[in-house]
């Protein structure tokens, strides 16, 4: 854990009702960004719940 943010521990993850399964433990608060990071794997997975749950198309680049 970096203790140069500030972090809280990360329980559990929701998208809407479901819950999303995820291997971090530790999440950064930052109110000055509207960004969200995290593993690219666990990314793809979000994206793939919004498309197949939500029927939602997203779409995103490196840049973006």
């Amino acid at each position: 854990m970096n203790t140069d943010y500030w972090t809280v521990k990360l329980k559990k993850v929701f998208l809407g009702d479901l819950l999303l399964i995820t291997s971090t433990r530790y999440a950064i608060i930052d109110s000055g960004t509207s960004y969200l990071a995290m593993p690219d794997l666990e990314f793809d997975n979000m994206i793939n719940v919004v498309r197949t749950e939500y029927g939602l198309n997203c779409y995103f680049d490196e840049f973006n």
